[in-house]
């Protein structure tokens, strides 16, 4: 399980409506969803990535932002790698100067 495995439909389509005016690709893009059950982005499909994607780039945004927040002069308390359409965050430990 992934957690694109929980991804509420809603939410893809308005992010996908905002950048797609054509009502027949939001309507199958609707169909797509929902042969793939009641939730997530449908894994190993061919808009998978996309729709991953597009759903991660609000994550992105949020996590580069805590990064810079975070910062404390070369030293960030938050980093994340972003691997096509998966995330890996990750929380820096403190290191001990000797």
């Amino acid at each position: 399980m992934t957690s694109l495995d929980t991804v509420r439909h809603h939410l893809v389509l308005e992010k996908v409506a905002r950048r797609v005016s054509d009502a027949e690709v939001l309507k199958l893009l609707k169909l797509l969803l929902k042969a793939s059950g009641k939730q997530g982005v449908p894994q190993g499909g061919v808009i998978s990535p996309l729709l991953s994607n597009l759903y991660l780039n609000e994550v992105d945004k949020m996590l580069e932002k805590a990064k810079e927040v975070t910062r404390e002069g070369p030293w960030m308390r938050v980093e994340y790698a972003r691997f096509a359409d998966d995330g890996a965050p990750r929380r820096r430990r403190e290191e001990t100067v000797m």
